[in-house]
């Protein structure tokens, strides 16, 4: 979640793969063929082949996942007349969270099929490394989010970092739901 050694134009090269995997999601769900050619891409830019270029692949697409998710925080209407409550709390944004589902399907499916081959066993612990592997990117990014939001620092803002400051919530109000929606998928 933090910005190690990253090749410029890192970001924006997660930004193209991901968005490629919403054409193909939204094209063609469920073909074996598109997911077939999806994960040849991926591999080409060595997404399951080296280390380095995994865990960067992972944990920019969380980032982008949850900061396009926090990008559609639309306030609930209220209707005229109506007297809000002292008591009650504040009404939160309304999320849209499809790039966060799709995101998790690609997850499941890269879990699924993403190995060398071998015998039973040994792409079953292929598949256990690899959920294991994404599940320590998305706690440590989760976590440098919030330390983010929580000391007022937002996302990357230099062009070499790769983004816009994009949150939305005021400095210390950090939003779970993205990440919780991410983790139940």
């Amino acid at each position: 979640a933090t910005i190690r050694n990253d090749p410029l134009g890192m970001r924006q090269q997660v930004t193209f793969l991901l968005e490629g995997w919403m054409r193909v999601n939204s094209e063609a769900p469920g073909s074996e063929k598109a997911l077939a050619q999806y994960m040849q891409l991926l591999q080409q830019h060595g997404v399951g082949k080296l280390e380095d270029q995994t865990e960067r692949f992972f944990r920019h697409s969380t980032e982008l996942a949850v900061e396009a998710v926090l990008k559609t925080a639309t306030r609930p209407e209220v209707t005229e007349g109506e007297v809000p409550n002292p008591e009650a709390s504040p009404p939160q944004n309304t999320l849209n969270y499809n790039v966060i589902d799709v995101y998790a399907k690609l997850v499941a499916l890269l879990v699924r099929y993403m190995n060398s081959g071998g015998t039973q066993e040994q792409v079953a612990a292929q598949r256990i490394s690899l959920l294991n592997k994404v599940l320590g990117i998305t706690m440590r990014t989760l976590m440098a989010h919030y330390e983010r939001n929580k000391s007022g620092a937002n996302l990357p803002t230099t062009p070499a970092e790769g983004g816009v400051n994009v949150t939305t919530e005021p400095r210390g109000n950090w939003d779970q739901r993205p990440w919780y929606r991410l983790l139940l998928n």
